[in-house]
């Protein structure tokens, strides 16, 4: 037999489950986080902060699920949009990126044109690109793309700045993309866990 302390910690269970579920539904299509890592290769010529031989790399940046491709740049095989909230990291260490070196969109290709995406860094003789080969990271067309998350397989890669042109080794490399929480949906659970706190230590001094 159930008492009034198991049956309040029940109801608060089943609300947690039943909102987690609503904001796994209403979160789904909004921002996805673009991850993708690899490994330079020991004969680059270093190129600090971005760049030291045989050391691992990574990229982030924030797309939107449903992402509207920026006008002039589509093609039959590729198409660009816009990204946010950029970050490089070399050897786990972050890289602090000025406004300059900031990419504010990033390249998708078809599976015909190699798949995947290639991201720059800066502009001119001194930027940073990096092209990864693999499957194709969006369903629909050229025109109306949309993506979701999940994991890709990369193929190849290469790196090219004004000092090297690498291709990566392609067992190094991992590209994928996960869902971000919106606030909207962070901030609910926040609150009910902390009161399910609050009920369960109120409950356990009334026993």
């Amino acid at each position: 037999m159930r008492g009034p302390y198991d049956s309040s910690m029940l109801r608060i269970s089943v609300a947690l489950v039943a909102l987690v579920t609503a904001c796994g539904v209403m979160g789904s299509a909004s921002t996805l986080d673009v991850s993708a890592s690899g490994v330079f290769s020991s004969s680059d010529t270093p190129d600090l902060p971005f760049l030291e031989p045989s050391d691992p790399f990574s990229i982030s940046f924030d797309i939107a699920s449903n992402a509207v491709p920026i006008g002039g740049t589509v093609t039959a095989n590729s198409f660009d949009v816009a990204i946010s909230n950029v970050s490089y990291a070399l050897n786990g260490s972050p890289v602090s990126l000025t406004s300059a070196e900031t990419p504010t969109e990033v390249e998708f290709d078809t599976l015909a044109n190699g798949g995947l995406f290639t991201i720059i860094f800066g502009s001119g003789l001194d930027a940073l690109e990096f092209s990864l080969q693999g499957a194709q990271a969006f369903s629909g067309t050229t025109s109306s793309p949309s993506f979701a998350p999940g994991s890709f397989t990369v193929s190849s890669g290469t790196f090219s700045d004004a000092l090297n042109f690498d291709a990566l080794a392609p067992q190094n490399l991992r590209a994928s993309m996960s869902a971000v929480p919106e606030p909207s949906t962070v901030v609910p659970l926040v609150v009910l866990a902390a009161l399910a706190g609050i009920t369960s230590r109120k409950l356990r001094r009334a026993q």
